[in-house]
């Protein structure tokens, strides 16, 4: 297996800044798009940063369907999980984020658990900790804590946070990873 890295949402801000890194550093990156028409956009500005081009190939992949993540895992020593939908307006419907972001998460890890990566590594936000009722500030956040997903504060983005990291503990304990 070589350092081949699968990086979701290449086309992310943050996901373009591990790009950055991962390629300085010699990996070969596999970089998911949700349409091609992002990849030309991602290549310059990685291009813009004096970047080597050479060990970086992309593939089209969609969060809410199975086609292609396996495939995509094959071969990686390791994961990079960036994408998740951010939405620059919050919906009315606090549930309308979920169905990409837990379920792509869950398509994410069960393939690098399939293909036997090294290490997976998933990016989260503190959203998915610090939105409950009645909280007093300053106040300090820990493991345990889990934003309040009923909570009228909670929007769909903070909704997406939470079900997507709880769902990815419970199916990396219910695997004793």
């Amino acid at each position: 297996m070589s350092d081949k890295v699968l990086l979701t949402g290449i086309s992310g801000w943050i996901a373009k800044h591990i790009a950055i890194e991962l390629l300085n550093s010699g990996y070969e990156v596999l970089g998911t798009v949700r349409n091609k028409e992002l990849i030309k956009t991602t290549k310059e500005t990685l291009q813009n940063q004096n970047v080597p081009l050479d060990k970086l190939s992309f593939v089209e992949l969609d969060l809410l369907k199975d086609e292609g993540w396996k495939e995509a895992a094959k071969d990686c020593k390791y994961i990079i999980h960036t994408a998740s939908p951010y939405p620059m307006k919050s919906s009315r419907n606090r549930e309308a984020l979920v169905p990409a972001a837990k379920g792509g998460t869950l398509r994410v890890l069960n393939a690098g658990l399939e293909a036997n990566v090294e290490k997976i590594v998933l990016t989260s936000s503190i959203a998915a900790m610090f939105k409950r009722p009645n909280r007093t500030n300053p106040y300090n956040v820990g493991e345990n804590d889990w934003s309040d997903t009923e909570w009228s504060g909670s929007n769909d983005y903070i909704v997406s946070k939470t079900k997507a990291e709880k769902a990815a503990w419970e199916v990396m304990e219910s695997k004793g990873v």
